[in-house]
């Protein structure tokens, strides 16, 4: 009897013990770094650039973006409800006080890149895949950011095409 409930406790802490890893886990990744702004999106819609495929109005998540700032950690960059991407940071640059820029790779897509720059409450970012999409978040003011994603075939020609 004694040996029953001695593997009894064993096998609730051993429990226990593993809900408390996947917790830890999950508590641990990070937040989104984006949030939708609703009614402004449809003003932003509406305008229309024939290199801009999709387009969102955004609030940055600044609060966690600083909690995320150090080489090897990650960001999770969301830029549409379907489309979201785990950056590593590969590189910090602290210019000032909330100014500074991080520059990394997308998980799982070693030629890809991102780099992000903040300055204050101004937040700039471009993301590439290396299949050739691209996507741009640009501050439009009060808070507020547009998350874009980029037809590049629409760019005029470089200066030294023929």
């Amino acid at each position: 009897m004694k040996a029953k409930n001695y593997f009894a406790s064993q096998f609730q802490l051993v429990l226990l013990l593993g809900l408390a890893c996947a917790f830890q886990s999950l508590s641990a990744q990070a937040a989104d770094l984006f949030s939708v702004v609703t009614g402004a999106s449809a003003d932003v819609a509406a305008k229309v650039d024939s290199d801009i495929l999709k387009r969102r109005v955004v609030r940055v998540n600044f609060k966690e973006l600083a909690q995320q700032i150090g080489k090897g950690n990650t960001i999770q960059i969301n830029l549409f409800d379907d489309l979201s991407f785990e950056g590593i940071i590969a590189k910090t640059d602290d210019l000032a006080a909330k100014n500074y820029v991080l520059s990394g790779h997308l998980n799982g897509d070693a030629f890809s890149s991102f780099v992000l720059s903040v300055k204050g409450d101004i937040f700039v970012m471009n993301v590439r895949k290396k299949s050739g999409e691209s996507y741009q978040v640009r501050y439009l003011g009060n808070g507020l950011n547009e998350v874009r994603q980029i037809d590049e075939s629409k760019f005029p020609p470089c200066g030294n095409a023929p």
